[in-house]
């Protein structure tokens, strides 16, 4: 029964289509909705059930229908002579994520250890590029600044999604924040994009020098953290100190039961 939910399901994602049920609607009623036209009337057992699915640390319970022999997916409910769907129940699960640790001990064998120091709870580990145009909009928006507000620690680890570019790019940072700290020197590093264009930032960072060590271990963490599912920038983890949690692209942990 779960593959004929699931093929359902994926068939009314792509053509972005609906079943309606409304065997208890007068023609009164339906007269309200434009082209909604009266075809036959039957009775037969109506089931609800949830599919729950998991993915990336989310977990989402989706509303099914069974009518009669027929499961429906993207339940929709009338009101006000308006369908509106009815939005799944979305929550975050816990995910392994030990290998974060192994990564800080990469970067701490190269000199490379950066983590912020904050007024709140838990560890977040914030994974960037040097040409994620999000986490530059974000370093120099100073959203560092709350997230060191909202966390005890703050960490930083490198993921090189344009290849070498990213390597020199990160590796770039990293040899800055050696001296500078590492919210001062993503935001000067970020700010040579500012009025230019993507060739012209490249050639900008591809001019900034970096320790073949550092190189090595930007290489390394970024392996690792592919090897162990992490594709995208930003990605953010939170350690409560019992438990990973995972979002890609917003760093929002309220659904995390306290």
């Amino acid at each position: 029964m779960k593959s004929r939910i699931i093929a359902g399901a994926m068939v009314f994602s792509l053509v972005g289509g609906v079943a309606y049920g409304l065997t208890n609607s007068t023609s009164k009623r339906n007269a309200s909705i434009p082209n909604l036209k009266e075809v036959k009337k039957k009775t037969e057992t109506v089931t609800y059930y949830t599919l729950t699915v998991e993915k990336d640390g989310l977990k989402a319970e989706f509303p099914i229908v069974k009518i009669g022999d027929t499961y429906y997916g993207l339940p929709m409910k009338l009101i006000n002579g308006s369908f509106e769907k009815v939005e799944p129940k979305i929550s975050l699960v816990p995910v392994k994520a030990e290998f974060l640790k192994e990564a800080e001990k990469e970067l701490k064998k190269a000199n490379l250890s950066f983590t912020i120091k904050g007024s709140g709870k838990g560890k977040l580990y914030v994974i960037f590029d040097a040409f994620c145009p999000f986490c530059m909009r974000s370093a120099q928006s100073r959203k560092l600044d709350k997230l060191k507000e909202k966390y005890a620690e703050v960490t930083f680890l490198p993921l090189m999604v344009h290849g070498d570019a990213s390597v020199r790019g990160l590796s770039c940072i990293y040899e800055k924040a050696k001296k500078e700290g590492i919210g001062k020197a993503l935001r000067e590093v970020f700010s040579w994009k500012e009025g230019r264009s993507w060739e012209e930032y490249k050639r900008k960072v591809e001019s900034c020098s970096a320790s073949p060590e550092t190189e090595k271990a930007v290489e390394n963490v970024s392996n690792l953290l592919v090897r162990n599912g992490v594709y995208a920038t930003p990605t953010f983890f939170y350690f409560d100190g019992k438990n990973y949690y995972k979002r890609v692209g917003n760093p929002d942990f309220s659904g995390v039961k306290k």
